[in-house]
């Protein structure tokens, strides 16, 4: 079942909710962009998905249809009824409420990462809350996972910040850091319209690469 618009907006209306500021809720809705970032992550069925801030499930069940398993992880209890509500039938679906950061964003949650690691290969897809992207990518790639490729919603902003060159006025410890860990490329632009609520700033479609795959990838290529 596709969550269109004015279903999601009649289920606020019906259950009294409204998107958090707090938790940077800002759900994708356009169903050809959803399809983008699916046919982007170009999923198999040995695939297994972790999806950060899966919010009511507008993304989580199209990754379910195109991978072996899906672990949504949401803080916002009633974000995560409405999904379970929707597609907690759903067989290679789990939820699990919980932030993803441990507190004091020391590492990533004990709870996900209890099951994350049962996977064989990995991918993160998510749109991911932006005022938590940066210290989720980081410890994503500091994590130790096995996984094969990232592709995230961020602010435009903290894309640039992440693939900035040296010279430029917004490179930082972060561009170090995630230069020395992995390969960021920007996938597409995204305009503020295919959200609900509208953000007021710009956002991107990243794929990050941890270097570790990419290099086994280069290694395989050309030494077979």
């Amino acid at each position: 079942m596709e969550l269109h618009k004015s279903e999601l907006l009649e289920l606020f209306r019906a259950r009294n909710l409204r998107a958090s500021q707090t938790l940077g809720q800002n759900f994708l809705l356009d169903t050809n962009f959803l399809n983008f970032i699916i046919k982007t992550a170009e999923l198999t069925k040995d695939d297994s998905v972790l999806e950060i801030g899966s919010g009511p499930g507008i993304l989580t069940h199209l990754l379910a249809a195109n991978c072996k398993q899906v672990w949504a992880v949401e803080i916002d209890e009633d974000m995560m009824q409405i999904a379970r509500d929707l597609y907690g039938t759903l067989p290679n679906v789990e939820f699990i409420r919980t932030s993803i950061l441990a507190p004091k964003e020391v590492g990533l949650a004990p709870e996900v990462l209890k099951v994350v690691r049962k996977a064989k290969t990995l991918k993160v897809v998510s749109n991911l809350p932006y005022k938590t992207a940066v210290p989720i990518i980081m410890l994503l790639l500091e994590s130790g996972l096995n996984i094969s490729r990232i592709l995230v919603m961020v602010q435009l902003e903290i894309a640039k910040r992440l693939m900035a060159p040296i010279v430029a006025h917004n490179y930082s410890s972060v561009s170090i850091l995630c230069r020395y860990l992995a390969l960021v490329k920007m996938v597409k632009k995204v305009p503020p319209d295919v959200f609900w609520p509208r953000p007021e700033v710009q956002s991107a479609l990243i794929e990050i690469t941890p270097v570790k795959t990419f290099t086994a990838k280069f290694m395989k290529q050309d030494y077979g």
